[in-house]
């Protein structure tokens, strides 16, 4: 069963879409843009305390602010750290929205976090080389989202899709 559901956090209305009793999660990140005294605009993520990133040549600070939050997640799947689900954006906030298969890589990196598997395992248990599984958790390795479901599934897990009015 479907339904939408709203709730009052720090005086904005968030909706949330219930799945089967689940609520919808996501890794779509809320930055703010914060101007620093010299006039740079600084990138800033409440999820993601890491990351703190500027706009440099020129480019808008909405494409600086993907490569920072892109640069972050990197690092934590190759540290081994869970990777928290996004909280909703607030007034004011850039939302950086990923793409399925660097979600599906996300969820596929903290299986392995929880489930204490490190690459080499998974590449065993998939029936997967080392080289491949690195492959499988680069987010900037196109990644065909059936070769991210597989590995899930030698981990116990489905991947499922779904959809959602935009």
């Amino acid at each position: 069963m479907t339904k939408l559901k709203s709730i009052k956090e720090n005086n904005y209305k968030i909706n949330f879409l219930y799945l089967q009793g689940f609520i919808m999660k996501n890794f779509n990140f809320a930055c703010r843009f914060v101007n620093a005294d010299d006039g740079t605009v600084l990138i800033k993520c409440r999820d993601l305390p890491e990351l703190l990133s500027w706009s440099v040549d020129g480019q808008p600070v909405e494409v600086w602010a993907r490569y920072a939050v892109e640069d972050c997640l990197a690092f934590m799947i190759k540290q081994g750290l869970e990777i928290p689900y996004a909280s909703p954006a607030q007034k004011g906030e850039y939302v950086v929205e990923l793409d399925p298969s660097e979600t599906a890589k996300i969820l596929l990196s903290n299986e392995m976090v929880k489930d204490k598997i490190g690459r080499a395992r998974l590449a065993e248990k998939a029936n997967l080389t080392l080289p491949e599984v690195t492959r499988l958790l680069n987010l900037k390795h196109k990644t065909k989202i059936e070769s991210i479901s597989r590995a899930l599934n030698s981990l116990g897990k489905r991947l499922n899709l779904s959809l959602e009015a935009i």
